[in-house]
Formats: structure tokens, C-alpha cells, sequence
């Protein structure tokens, strides 16, 4: 019978009092890493010493992050005016789905938040950024050098607009655009599609051609094949923003140009090139019409299985990407 009742209290499970399942709560919440398991509102301690040594690399925090975090915290949150913005965009956009404007009517909204914001914030982050750069208003000094720092801060004070404007149309471009960037995105490959078609068969039969078929001088043949440019432009198809989709195009055009400003100083090393250069400074200098048919021979070779640039592409930035970076890039 002793032995019977022992058994018995073995397989009944203990009580557990309000009181210890509390302090095990507590103490699962102060050292989350015990017993297998994280608290959900704790982060991993490998984590924290990862962020812990990142931070005393870097430093101090730059404007410009302060800056684009707080916008976009602004501009996500459902309680502020600005992410009101973005609430209206996410559920009015099925209303202007079929248009064919929606690329422009997107754009000009884009551009009114980004009006509104300037509008509200802009004293108060260039103050920020004036100040992490040092500039100041002090007018004492001789006239001569008060033009001279007149033209000076003017200068100053326009790239720092510049600066600030590309931080607010990154902002914008992260949190209202992307909430619908694939939809658009789709439309512009349906509205493209014969001229997607008719591009995969000409590529197709120009990809097997070699570099002077294309109408590249034999002084600007690379031997690589232009790697590191076709390298750039197929990391297009990785991009979701039209401004990443821009900054892909314009890696791959400096590419081109360092490229072949290298293998031209590999040459010229070379006694017996001389030969057959009259001047060696002739053959660094790329023109537009050299460029032209690098740039096709590039695009050919970076779409292996599919165009790597398409006119989806083309209408999906002119459409969406801010009009002064157009423009510039």
C-alpha cells in the first residue's frame, strides 16, 4: 500500500503556486537566455553585443539617419498626420487602378506629401543638418569676405536642401510607395509585354555576337567583357524602388568608364601599344557615341535567361522617380 501511494503521488503533478509561476515569469523576463528560450520582447544577447560593438565603432548617430528614421516613423504610424498620408493613398489606390495616368497621379501625390512635409519639418532638420556641418550665419568680417562667405553659404545651404529633399523622397518612397509597388509594377509589365517579346528575340540572336559586331572601336574592346558592368546592371532584377532601379543603371555606366580607364593604363604600359596609338590620353576618353554601343553590348550580355531591362522598367522609373533626380542621373 506504501509503496502504491508513492507511485501515485509521483504521477500527480505538483501545484504550482500564483506565487513561484510569478517569479519564474520574472525570472524568465530578466534572463530570457535560461531554459532554452528568449523573452518575445527581449532581444537575443548575441544580439546585443553585436549592436553594443557596432555602435562603439560607428559613433554618434549622423543627422541625416535621425532624420529619414523619424520621417518614416511619422509616416508609419497611424496616429500622426503624416502616416494619415499614407492610409489614404493604401486605400483609395484600387479607385485610380485602371487610369492611364496612375504612374503620374502617383508621383504628384508623392510630391504634395513631400510639399507638406517640407513645409512642416524642413526649419527644423536643416537647422539639424546645418548644424552637424558647422555652418553658421556670423556676418562679422570685411565686405570682401563677406562676399566671398555670402557665395560660400549659399552654396552650403543649397546642397544642404538638396540633401534634405533626397532623405524626404527616400522616406516617401519607403513607406507610401511600397505599400503598392508591386501592383504597379505589374501593370507596367502587362502594358509592355509585345515590346518585352520582341526584345527577348532580338537579344536572342545578338548575344553570341562579339564586341565589334556591336560597333565598339578596337581600342575600347574590353578583354573582360565588360564583367563588372554586366555585373551592375543584373543586380537590376533584385530592385523593388524606382530610385534603386536608377542607381543600378548609373553604377553600371560608371562601370563602363572605370573599366575602361583601367585596361587602357594596362596598354599603355605596354611599349609595343604605343605603336599603334598616337597618343595614349586618346584612348581613356570614352564618347557618347563609343558609349552607346557598350551600353547594348552590356545590356545583351546581362540577360542570360531574360531581359535584364525592359520597357516595364523604363515607364516604371520615368513614371515614378523624382523629377529633379531624373533629370541629374
Amino acid at each position: 500500500k506504501t509503496k502504491s501511494r508513492a507511485a501515485a503521488a509521483a504521477k500527480k503533478p505538483k501545484h504550482i503556486s500564483p506565487q513561484s509561476h510569478a517569479q519564474r515569469q520574472s525570472m524568465l523576463l530578466e534572463y530570457p537566455h535560461k531554459n532554452g528560450g528568449y523573452a518575445s520582447n527581449s532581444p537575443s544577447p548575441r544580439f546585443s553585443a553585436k549592436t553594443q560593438k557596432m555602435n562603439a565603432l560607428i559613433g554618434t548617430v549622423s543627422a541625416e539617419d535621425i532624420i529619414y528614421k523619424e520621417l518614416k516613423a511619422m509616416l508609419l504610424s497611424n496616429e500622426t498626420v503624416e502616416g494619415r498620408y499614407r492610409n489614404n493613398f493604401a486605400n483609395k489606390f484600387h479607385k485610380y487602378i485602371k487610369d492611364e495616368n496612375l504612374l503620374q497621379l502617383v508621383r504628384d501625390y508623392m510630391d504634395a506629401v513631400k510639399s507638406k512635409l517640407l513645409n512642416k519639418h524642413s526649419v527644423r532638420y536643416l537647422d539639424m543638418l546645418r548644424n552637424e556641418c558647422g555652418i553658421d550665419n556670423d556676418d562679422d568680417g570685411d565686405d570682401d569676405d563677406m562676399k566671398r562667405d555670402t557665395h560660400a553659404l549659399t552654396a552650403q545651404l543649397h546642397e544642404l536642401n538638396e540633401t534634405l529633399d533626397k532623405i524626404m523622397e527616400s522616406a516617401v518612397e519607403q513607406t507610401i510607395l511600397q505599400c503598392k509597388i508591386k501592383q504597379m509594377y505589374t501593370l507596367c509589365m502587362n502594358q509592355t509585354q509585345s515590346e518585352t517579346r520582341i526584345l527577348s528575340l532580338k537579344i536572342d540572336k545578338l548575344r553570341s555576337r562579339s564586341q565589334m559586331f556591336f560597333g565598339i572601336k578596337d581600342e575600347l574592346q574590353s578583354t573582360t567583357n565588360w564583367n563588372r558592368a554586366v555585373y551592375e546592371l543584373q543586380l537590376l532584377k533584385d530592385c523593388t524602388l524606382p530610385s534603386e532601379k536608377l542607381s543600378v543603371l548609373v553604377n553600371c555606366a560608371h562601370a563602363i568608364y572605370l573599366s575602361n580607364a583601367k585596361e587602357q593604363k594596362e596598354k599603355s604600359a605596354d611599349n609595343q601599344y604605343h605603336k599603334h596609338v598616337q597618343s595614349a590620353n586618346e584612348a581613356y576618353f570614352v564618347t557618347g557615341d563609343d558609349f552607346l554601343p557598350i551600353v547594348i553590348y552590356v545590356v545583351v550580355q546581362a540577360s542570360k535567361t531574360q531581359p535584364c531591362l525592359t520597357d516595364a522598367d523604363l515607364h516604371f522609373m520615368e513614371g515614378l522617380i523624382d523629377p529633379t533626380q531624373n533629370r541629374s542621373e
